[in-house]
């Protein structure tokens, strides 16, 4: 099958709208305008345009495993890809700021996995686990069953939770393997039964804006009604969770608007070449230490700049942060190659399910 270069590029994009989104947060744009300010709003707007990216990088995940032959050996690669970053950035904190490292957070750099030190590669690794017993309840099922089975898990994970304000369901607000399960199943869904081919990528892509822009607009009414002493309902609506259904329908729109793009054939080199550090830039720019005393905070001075030099400020920052990580993860995939990695594992993974079998 022909590479969807469109795909590639879906990864690209959610990584970089990712770190925009933590360095929102995180770098202390948001802390530093004042709230309700034309500033605060802007920052809102374009948080709003990024909430939607995990939800993809999960629904990507179900497209390509609903066909690709499943590998135990995949999972070891990508925790020995976080391993890299937790054990290097670790080293370089113990050798050059040591009153920072400690020997009782060493297990988390070793164990990153089962010490939760990343959400998402936790929850990933998990949902890796479970991916053969979701394809065969998939292939189990008929369209209408699993569109039936779509439609429900939505009204019990997105709808529900949302108009409620209450995690109903122990979904976390979307941060776990449950939520990420589902996006999966969307996925393969749309894998296995080409749903979506028709829809051209402009129209996607303007069904991503619409529904980018809802949330913030919604807030924009809702938040004087929810402060009012009439208002009958004690909880917030979630209208920017990773669940809400707004949520969900941006993602699913950009997920189409990238997959069906016409990539020109002069990208097609450099997006090949940057999309297996994709993950990595989570990986670096999300390690704990680098994210406390480091990210933490950077960006804040941004937020004292007038609005029209804030907003291209805080973009071309996230981006340099972006850029920065990725082509350090790119140099990481190409060590990896040379020493062939990949193909250690598969035949060493072969050769146990051979051996195995023999016993057997």
């Amino acid at each position: 099958m022909k590479r969807n270069y469109g795909l590639d590029l879906l990864r690209l994009v959610s990584m970089l709208l990712i770190v925009t989104l933590h360095m929102m947060r995180r770098g202390g744009v948001v802390s530093a305008v004042e709230m309700g300010s034309m500033k605060y709003w802007a920052c809102i707007l374009i948080e709003c345009f990024a909430y939607c990216t995990i939800n993809t990088f999960a629904m990507l995940t179900g497209y390509v495993y609903i066909r690709a032959r499943y590998r135990f050996s995949s999972l070891a690669l990508l925790w020995l890809q976080a391993l890299v970053y937790t054990l290097g950035i670790g080293t370089l904190v113990w050798c050059f700021k040591p009153s920072l490292f400690s020997l009782q957070h060493l297990s988390c750099l070793v164990f990153p996995v089962s010490k939760n030190l990343y959400w998402y590669l936790s929850s990933y690794f998990a949902l890796f686990l479970l991916i053969p017993f979701l394809n065969m309840g998939l292939e189990a099922l008929n369209k209408k069953q699993t569109g039936v089975l779509l439609a429900l898990l939505f009204i019990a994970f997105s709808l529900i939770p949302s108009l409620s304000g209450r995690d109903a369901f122990g979904l976390n607000e979307g941060y776990g393997t449950l939520w990420l399960i589902y996006m999966y199943l969307l996925g393969a869904y749309f894998r296995k039964y080409d749903v979506g081919a028709e829809i051209t990528a402009g129209k996607a892509l303007v069904a991503y804006v619409i529904t980018s822009l809802l949330p913030l607009v919604l807030r924009l009414v809702l938040d004087p009604m929810q402060k009012a002493a009439w208002w009958p309902f004690t909880d917030q609506i979630g209208l920017t969770d990773i669940g809400s259904p707004l949520v969900l329908a941006s993602g699913v729109a950009l997920f189409f608007a990238c997959k069906n793009a016409r990539i020109p054939r002069w990208a097609e080199k450099p997006i090949a070449f940057l999309t297996p550090g994709a993950f990595g830039v989570y990986l670096i720019h999300e390690h704990e230490y680098l994210r406390t005393y480091l990210l933490s905070g950077l960006l804040a001075p941004l937020g004292k700049l007038s609005l029209p030099l804030m907003v291209p400020a805080v973009l071309g920052c996230a981006f340099g942060i972006f850029a920065v990580c990725i082509l350090t993860d790119v140099a990481r995939h190409h060590v990896f190659r040379l020493l062939r990695l990949k193909e250690r594992l598969d035949r060493l993974e072969d050769e146990y399910v051979k051996f195995n079998i023999t016993k057997m």
